[in-house]
C-alpha cells in the first residue's frame, strides 16, 4: 500500500468514528485490531501502520456486504387471516367466556399469530404468558403470569403469587392465554386449574393453553393421573392442528403477492413438510431478494429450498 493509501483509511477511520458514535474499544472488537488503532488514528502509533490500514479496509468491506444484505432484505407481510387462524381465534373466543380450551398443533401452523393478533383486539383483558423449560415449575409459572398481567415485583411464595394473580384478573371477564403450554408441569397444570375454579365461582376467567401436538397427546394419554383428569374435565373445547391446510397456503401467497399458479402449488408443497407455513415464509424472504427487485418466478423458489433444507440437514 502507498502512504497515501494509508492515509486515507486513517481519516475514514477518524470520519467513521464521528458519524457513528463508536467508542474505541467497540473499534478494536468491530475491527478485530488492538489498541494501536485509536494511536495510529491520532498519528501516535511508531510501528508499520500498513497492518491497520488492511484491517479497516477488510471492516469497510465486511460493512459494505451487511449493507447490501440490509438493502436487499424482504419484510413479510404483517399477520394475515387464514382459514386455520380463524377457527383458532374462535376458540379462544368460547374461552373468553369463561371456559377453558386447548389448542395443540405442528410448528408452522400459525398459532403464535393467531393468539397475538387476537391479543391485539383485546389488550386490556387478553393475557399472553409465554413459557419455556425456565417456567414450567409452579413458582416460574406463576411468576411469568403476573409479568404478563403487568407486574413488575413477582417475588414471593407460591401462595401469594397465587393470591396476587387472582385479585388481578378475577371479575375481569379476560383470557389467559398459555403459549408453548407443553412445557408446563403436572403441578403447574394443577396450580392453573386451581386458579380457573377460584374465578369460575367470581365472574369467570378464560384460559387457552395453546402448545404443539405434545400437550394434547399428554392429558389424553394421562389422564388417570388424578391432575390430568381434573384438568381435563375442564377442557370445553380443543383444537389439534397437524399440518397447514391449502387454504392457510393460498392466504399466504395471496399476502406475498404470488398469484402463478406452478409458484403457489410448490408453496403447497412445502407447506406440507415439518415446519409448515414457517418454511413458507422463509423461503419466500429468500425468493424475494434472489429475484433482485424483479418479478419472482419459480426457479427463485427452488433455489430458496434447496439452500433451506441444506441448511437444515447441516444443522
Amino acid at each position: 500500500m502507498t502512504p497515501e493509501q494509508i492515509e486515507e483509511e486513517r481519516l475514514w477511520l477518524i470520519a467513521h468514528k464521528e458519524e457513528t458514535g463508536l467508542t474505541w474499544p467497540q473499534l478494536y472488537q468491530a475491527t478485530g485490531l488492538s489498541s494501536a488503532l485509536s494511536a495510529w488514528a491520532g498519528n501516535t502509533y511508531p510501528g508499520k501502520t500498513e497492518r491497520l490500514a488492511e484491517g479497516v479496509i477488510a471492516y469497510r468491506e465486511r460493512m459494505a456486504k451487511i449493507a447490501e444484505i440490509d438493502l436487499k432484505a424482504v419484510d413479510a407481510p404483517d399477520f394475515f387471516e387464514t382459514p386455520t387462524t380463524k377457527r383458532i381465534k374462535a376458540v379462544l373466543q368460547i374461552a373468553q367466556r369463561g371456559r377453558m380450551v386447548l389448542i395443540g398443533g405442528a410448528p408452522g401452523t400459525s398459532k403464535t399469530e393467531a393468539i397475538r393478533n387476537y391479543w391485539e383486539s383485546d389488550p386490556n383483558c387478553v393475557w399472553i404468558v409465554t413459557l419455556s423449560p425456565t417456567s414450567s415449575g409452579v413458582n416460574t409459572m406463576l411468576q411469568a403470569l403476573l409479568k404478563a398481567l403487568g407486574e413488575a415485583n413477582v417475588g414471593g411464595t407460591p401462595f401469594s403469587l397465587r393470591q396476587r394473580v387472582q385479585t388481578k384478573i378475577v371479575g375481569s371477564s379476560g383470557l389467559l392465554i398459555f403459549d408453548e403450554a407443553q412445557f408446563l408441569s403436572e403441578k403447574a397444570l394443577e396450580e392453573i386449574r386451581a386458579i380457573f375454579d377460584y374465578c369460575a365461582k367470581r365472574g369467570g376467567i378464560g384460559i387457552a393453553l395453546v402448545g404443539n401436538d405434545d400437550v394434547m397427546l399428554r392429558l389424553e394419554q394421562s389422564a388417570r393421573i388424578d391432575a390430568f383428569a381434573r384438568i381435563k374435565r375442564r377442557i370445553a373445547q380443543q383444537f389439534l392442528i397437524r399440518k397447514p391446510t391449502e387454504g392457510d397456503v393460498l392466504a399466504q401467497c395471496d399476502a406475498w403477492g404470488v398469484t402463478d399458479k406452478k409458484q403457489r402449488e410448490y408453496l403447497c408443497g412445502i407447506a406440507a413438510r415439518p415446519g409448515g407455513l414457517g418454511n413458507c415464509t422463509q423461503v419466500l424472504e429468500t425468493a424475494s431478494m434472489l429475484s433482485a427487485g424483479q418479478q419472482m418466478i419459480i426457479d427463485n423458489l427452488v433455489d430458496a429450498w434447496t439452500h433451506l433444507s441444506a441448511r437444515q440437514i447441516v444443522a
